[in-house]
Parts: structure tokens; sequence; C-alpha cells
């Protein structure tokens, strides 16, 4: 719900537990007033709301109110170098070179239809949602011409607000962007917080950095052209003491798949600013008149119960209303990638033998990744030239038929974005790679990038892409990107707009997208980056799903998977069983299974190597998987132990909406010698008046165990299957029976 109050000027966003509030002052200026826990009369704030007296350092325009100056207050959208001197959320520049903003308010307005972003992902309004709301505040810097419009969009049943800014040029002549934030969030009286946002590297992406807020600015970004492996564009405040179930949490994150900047800055008065955006590094864009430019949204939402209630909120919240494909909330179809059991080392028969032996495991899905293409036996070639390497493969239909004969279905792997300079598209168009003239190239992988922001490259990408998917019945793709962008200039745009390259590279990465969806609707695509290199909200628009690490030792995948259960939820997480890699330290085939499961599982391995024993594992674990898949990919996802720290046992549950069913997975990383006690844990999110079997195949129904809801919940399961294992794991599938 909205109100505008107050003549006009006090606006009330009111979701189911939160408020946000927000005040068009005397001045004009929009000041930031609250944001948290729900309030019935928000106006009431107004006769007692506290500005710091500003000192005579402090500067404002002549004759404007003394405790109203730009420096001294909680700002829903700042401007720059007139009296702020914080954080910009707004920095453009005229014609006569003079960077200078001061948006003032117009008007507002509630509107009925909740506007869609050109190019770039946007939340939307379920068929059947009746409780979302939308605002549309327009600001004005009248000297410089620009307006400046603030979006607002209430999904209250979820408890999150979805934001984003639309600058337009009204004069008549140019201007150009130099930062322009998708949100800007003032916070009074929080400096004590403490900042949580993710860190890491190829294969350890997601771990958790939380640290306390201090004087200045404490920022993460990315100018890696995706959103990539170091820092994932989220930010989160917590205060000092929050856990999974206690404390207050505010989360931020930005649908966007480029280059990002989230920041937070505590200032003189103790005053917290968070922005969240489009990286202003390396980011400029030119505003003929007339032309506007829209910010990718944001979405944030605000937990009084902890972590855990605040990764509900934005679990649901996206598949509800950011996953668009087909194949959201439908079951995805177990797979086998031959990755990991061959590499570049196969012939038509190889991929076959995996494939029967997935037939006969009940695997769904074959998918042949990289090296089936040109002449591509190494990572060296071929990289463009998306047509079948007839002399390893044959024709990819005959291929794709042999494995539909199986009753599977067939993925392929592409990487869309980059070229190879031993490729024939590279030697028919040279100037479609990114490359900044008179300058040595940088490689990755030995490979280039494709001038994404041509619009003839997407189109003939598209072309070869949807022929080969369409000619062959291709079912799903795997979309990777192997490399961080550099040498960022297009010979297709002249000099003054070198610095609008990266972000027309990302619309042109939405854009082949949007064109692959519309023709291939029920195409089931996962993204993929090196991994998790390109894991954010803003490519879950396009695709359910995203390869979550190129690391699959399922040890590691705990720390990897459960950070990354923060923001994103579960049903979105590629997670597949591993060969065994690592020789220090063996992990058994059934563990591997078990954490595989809290994603959307499949193998990565050589299955025609499998043993009796593992086979039948497989089997078992196949079946588990369709048993309880609903709950864990749909159901509410509760972490059970501290994400923060590794621990020696891990845990967590799903519980399913209608609280008939849940699922608890324990693993124990390590054995500890005369262990002090068997781990016990909760089984949240069930009804405590009804009573839950602890089911077992191996045990008769009429001798199964019976908890009541409120005993799990409240007391817990005494996990004695891992007390004394290395590597050990256990699930625990709980059904209602009354």
């Amino acid at each position: 719900m909205i109100q505008v109050l107050c003549d006009g000027r006090l606006f009330h966003l009111q979701t189911k537990n939160t408020s946000y509030v927000f005040f068009a002052n005397p001045v004009g200026r929009l000041e930031h007033i609250y944001y948290g826990a729900r309030v019935e009369d928000p106006a009431t704030m107004l006769m007692r709301h506290g500005r710091p007296a500003p000192a005579s350092f402090c500067v404002m325009r002549k004759g404007e109110y003394s405790n109203m100056g730009p420096d001294v207050l909680p700002q829903e959208y700042a401007g720059f170098n007139s009296g702020d001197m914080r954080m910009a959320a707004l920095i453009f520049k005229t014609e006569d070179g003079a960077a200078w903003t001061d948006a003032r308010f117009v008007s507002a307005k509630v509107v009925t239809e909740k506007r869609a972003l050109h190019g770039l992902p946007s939340s939307f309004v379920g068929t059947k949602d009746t409780d979302v709301a939308n605002l549309e505040v327009t600001l004005l810097d009248e000297v410089g011409g620009v307006e400046v419009t603030l979006l607002y969009s209430v999904f209250a049943d979820n408890d999150v607000i979805s934001r984003s800014a639309i600058v337009k040029n009204v004069s008549d002549k140019i201007v150009r962007l130099e930062r322009a934030m998708s949100a800007q969030v003032d916070f009074a009286g929080k400096n004590h917080y403490e900042m949580v946002n993710f860190y890491g590297s190829w294969a350890r992406e997601r771990y958790l950095d939380r640290t306390p807020l201090r004087h200045g600015i404490q920022a993460t970004g990315s100018l890696r052209g995706a959103t990539g492996h170091v820092h994932s564009p989220a930010l989160i405040l917590c205060e000092p003491g929050a856990t999974e179930t206690m404390g207050e949490t505010f989360a931020f994150v930005l649908e966007y798949s480029g280059n990002h900047f989230e920041a937070a800055e505590v200032d003189q008065f103790d005053g917290v600013r968070v922005q969240i955006g489009i990286h202003p590094g390396l980011f400029s864009w030119k505003l003929n008149a007339g032309e506007s430019f829209e910010t990718p949204e944001m979405f944030m939402t605000r937990s009084g119960e902890g972590f855990g209630k605040m990764s509900r909120n934005l679990h649901d919240f996206m598949r509800s209303h950011l996953i668009r494909s087909p194949w959201n909330g439908k079951r995805r179809p177990i797979l086998v990638n031959n990755w990991e059991a061959t590499y570049f080392n196969f012939d038509t028969q190889k991929i076959l033998d995996i494939a029967k032996m997935g037939a006969k495991l009940n695997i769904e899905m074959l998918v042949l990744d990289d090296g089936w293409f040109g002449h591509r036996d190494d990572d060296k070639s071929s990289l463009g030239d998306w047509f079948e390497f007839k002399k390893k493969i044959g024709d990819m239909k005959d291929l794709a038929d042999g494995i539909h004969a199986l009753g599977m279905k067939f993925g392929l792997w592409f990487e869309p974005e980059m070229i190879s300079e031993d490729s024939e598209l590279y030697r028919a168009h040279p100037e479609w790679v990114l490359c900044v003239p008179n300058r040595p190239r940088c490689y990755g992988r030995t490979q280039l990038i494709l001038d994404f922001s041509r619009p003839e490259v997407v189109q003939h990408l598209y072309d070869v892409m949807a022929g080969m998917i369409g000619r062959a019945g291709i079912d799903y793709i795997k979309w990777d990107m192997n490399r961080n962008m550099s040498d960022v200039f297009s010979a297709a745009l002249p000099p003054d707009q070198q610095g609008e390259v990266a972000h027309r590279y990302i619309l042109g990465v939405y854009k082949l997208n949007e064109m692959l969806i519309e023709a291939f609707p029920n195409l089931l695509i996962e993204g993929c980056s090196g991994g998790g290199g390109r894991f954010d909200a803003g490519m879950m628009y396009y695709l359910p799903q995203i390869w979550c690490s190129d690391n699959t030792n399922a040890m590691d995948r705990l720390a990897i998977q459960a950070g990354t259960s923060l923001i994103y939820p579960v049903a979105s997480m590629g997670a597949h069983v591993n060969a065994q890699h690592d020789v220090a330290r063996f992990i058994p085939f059934e563990t591997r299974g078990n954490v595989a499961m809290a994603g959307t599982f499949g193998y990565e391995l050589d299955l025609t190597k499998l043993d009796e024993k593992e086979q039948e594992t497989a089997i078992r674990l196949n079946k588990a998987y369709h048993r309880y898949h609903d709950t864990i990919s749909e159901g509410d996802y509760y972490r059970l132990t501290d994400m923060f720290h590794e621990n020696d046992v891990e845990a967590w549950s799903c519980a399913a909406k209608d609280k008939k069913q849940a699922v608890l997975t324990v693993v124990r990383r390590t054995k500890i010698g005369n262990i002090k006690r068997v781990p016990r844990f909760t089984v949240p999110g069930l009804d405590p008046a009804k009573h839950y079997c602890l089911v077992d195949d191996a045990v008769e129904a009429a001798k199964q165990q019976v908890f009541p809801g409120d005993v799990l919940m409240n007391y817990g399961l005494w996990c004695s299957e891992l007390e004394f294992r290395d590597c050990a794991s256990k699930v625990y599938l709980f059904e209602a029976i009354d």
C-alpha cells in the first residue's frame, strides 16, 4: 500500500511488516524519514523529526532554512557539488563543463501499472497479485535541464520494495551522465550496524564478509564487465548480534549483470547512506535533448527476524516477481554434463555411452559441453564458429536424435560472447572484437570478447544459435562466459560515447537472451561464467538457474551454496554430483549427492565408470530428488548453522509452504576425537499441531517414527548417524500424517 499524505508531500510505502517513509520538504528536497518495522501513522514522525544543526561549513542556497542544508539531510536521491559532500546518487555535466546537480521535488503520483524498463530486467506483477502498488516521483534540476523520475513498487506480501530511476534531458543541449545510482537510502541511528557483503574468486564464490560500519565509505563492486566472482551486486546491513532468527537486517540487491557498485557511507553526523547501481568507473552516457537513461532496478527488504526471514523474503520475491521462465516452479530434469567426464576428449560414441548409462540410472538429460564446434580440441580455437566439429561428432541432429531415442533430453554448451582469433568468424569480422586502437590486446583463456554493443553482432549470434537449436531440437543450453572484460572500446561508437560501451554490452547480452526466449519459450537456459561469475538477479530474470561454481567439491560447496542462499533461491543454484577429485579427502558418493540436492541437481562425471554400489546410490538419489524436489525448490529455506563460520557439522532444512513436508540435511565435515555430543537440529516451518513421520524407505511404514510438529520445531532431532565419520551426511524426510 502507498499513502500520500500532508498535502501530497509525505509518502508512506507500506508492506506487510515494514514501512518506508520520505517527505518533500519545504525547499523541495526529498528527505528520507524512516525505513523499519511497520507503522500506521507516519505523519506524526514530522512533529519531532530531528535534523543535525549544520555548522558554518555546511553550505546551502541563500535564503534556505538553516537546518535543511543538503549536507545534513537524510535524502532520497542526492545531488552533487551543490552542498551535499557525501556520495552523490546523480552526477551529470552540462555543455559548459559544469558538474552540478540539485534536483528538487515537482510532483508525485500513484499509478496502477508497474513500469517496465526498456532492455533491462525488471520485476513484474503476477496475474493473481492484488497487493502491488507503484509510485512515481518527479524531480527537476532547473539549471541543468534534467528531470529525474524515481520509481517505487511495493510488493507487500514479500516485504520487498523495488526501485529505479529515469534520468531525462529536458533541455535543448547535450547532457553527459557521469553517475546514476539505482537507489539511495539514508539511515539515521544505524551507524553502529554491521555491513555484510560477498567476496571470493573463481571456484570460491560468495563467501561472506561481516564488518562494523565505520566513518567514511565502505564499498564493493566490479569493473570486470560482469558481476564477477569477486563481489556480488548486493549489500546487507544488520544490527550487531543479528543471527538467522533474531535481529534487524536490510538487504539491497541490484538486478544487473555488468559493472556494479554498492556502498555504505557513515557521515559526520553518524548517518548511514547506502547506494547501489552501475559502477561509475568506465561509465558515462551522452543524453541528447529529449533522451532518457534508465538505471537498473534494485530491490530491498527489511527483516526484524534475522537473516533467515530476510532470505525467505528475497527467495519468495524472486520466484514470484523476477524469474519469468516457464521453468520457474517446475521440476527441472536431472542432467549429466560431460565436461568433468571427458573435457575435450570425446566423440559421438563416448557421449552416447554416457547417455545410455544415464537412461539406466533414470537421469533425464545429457548436456554436451565445450568442444563440439569448429575444430576445437582445446581452448585455443573456434569460439564463434557455432557449427558442428563433424570429424568429432558428425551431424548434431543425428546425435540429438540418438539422445532423444533413449528418452532423454539433450542440451548444448555455448559461449556466445567470446571469439577465438583462430576462427572463421574472426577472419570474417575482426572489427567485431572489443579492443582499444593502437594498444596491445589483453587475452583471457586465449580468447577475445565480441562487441555486444553492436546490434549486428547480437543478430548474428542469434541467427547461428537459433539455427542450431531449431535444427537439432535442443532442449537446454548452458550459456558460459570465461573471462573478465578488458580493452573496453567499440569501433562502432564515436569517441564521446566510449563510456557507454560496457552498459551497451550488457544490454546486448539481455537482448540475445530475450530473442532466444521469444523464439524458444520452452528452452531451459542455464547461466554460467566460469561457474558463478555472473550469478545475479539480472540474469535470473531471463534464466531460471545459474551454475553456482566450477568448484563441485561437496565440502567446498557447503560454504558457496550457503552464501548464495543468503540472497538467491535454492531453485536457481546449479549443483552437481562430481567425480572424486580430492584424493586427500574421501567424500562419499551419497554426501556429494545430498549436497547437490540443495540446488538444481545433476551429475558432472563419467557415469560409465560408476561401480554397482554407486549406480544404486545414484538411482536412490534420483528417486529422492523427485520425491521432495518441490519442497526444496519452492519451500521455505532455513540455514541451521552459522554461515559466517566453517562448522564441524553443517545443516539446513526446507519446509513446504503447505507444511505437509520438510527436508532436513545434515553434513559432518570432520570427525572430532571424543566428540562432545551427537548433533541435534530443530526442523522449522512445520505445523506445531500436526504429527510428522520420519520417512525411511528401509523401514516398514508401521515401524517408522512419528513426532509432534511442535517437538520437531522446538526440541528437534538427534542426528546419531553422523557421529563417527568424516564427510558423512544424512537427509531426513518428514511428512505430515494428520
